[in-house]
């Protein structure tokens, strides 16, 4: 490494030792919420910090634990879905993503228009999406000013199947 970049990354270093612990804290808090963190910052603010990566690990588990359930919940009340229920192929596939994670997410959140996420599974034909909502245990009480999907319209392929799914988890 050049002396020009080590003095560089000593100004850094000393601009971050200026720091009082809580604001250093609270800017590696703010990197690591970030899609891609800078690492030499969350390196620097560790060392100043004295933190071990077990510490570090345990931050970030944290912090992902917070952020996904209310990215999920803006992710899917951005969602428009068409008057048969359909969305884009790429949005449901991110949908079954969040689902497969561990984290604590709101099912019964409704997308821009009110419909819920059984209704995108019915209107896509997605069994793996309903099969998914229902092992979370998505409510099964169809109420607002659409009707319940049991009652869509679709083209989809499996909307049959998806249905029958529903049909057999309100028995």
């Amino acid at each position: 490494m050049s002396n020009y970049l080590q003095q560089i990354l000593q100004l850094i270093r000393e601009k971050y030792l200026e720091m009082d612990s809580n604001k250093a804290y609270e800017k590696l808090e703010s990197e690591l919420e970030k899609e891609n963190p800078d690492e030499f910052v969350i390196e620097t603010i560790k060392e100043i910090l004295k933190l071990t990566e077990e510490d570090l690990e345990k931050l970030r588990e944290e912090i992902r634990n917070e952020s996904i359930p209310l990215s999920f919940k803006r992710f899917v009340n951005a969602l428009y879905t068409d008057r048969h229920g359909k969305i884009a192929v790429q949005d449901l596939k991110k949908v079954i993503w969040y689902l497969k994670e561990p984290y604590d997410l709101d099912v019964q959140v409704q997308t821009y228009c009110g419909t819920t996420l059984l209704h995108v599974a019915v209107g896509m034909g997605s069994i793996e999406l309903a099969e998914l909502l229902l092992d979370r245990g998505v409510s099964l009480a169809f109420e607002g000013n659409w009707k319940s999907p049991l009652l869509w319209h679709t083209d989809a392929e499996l909307a049959d199947e998806v249905k029958e799914l529903i049909k057999n988890a309100i028995k």
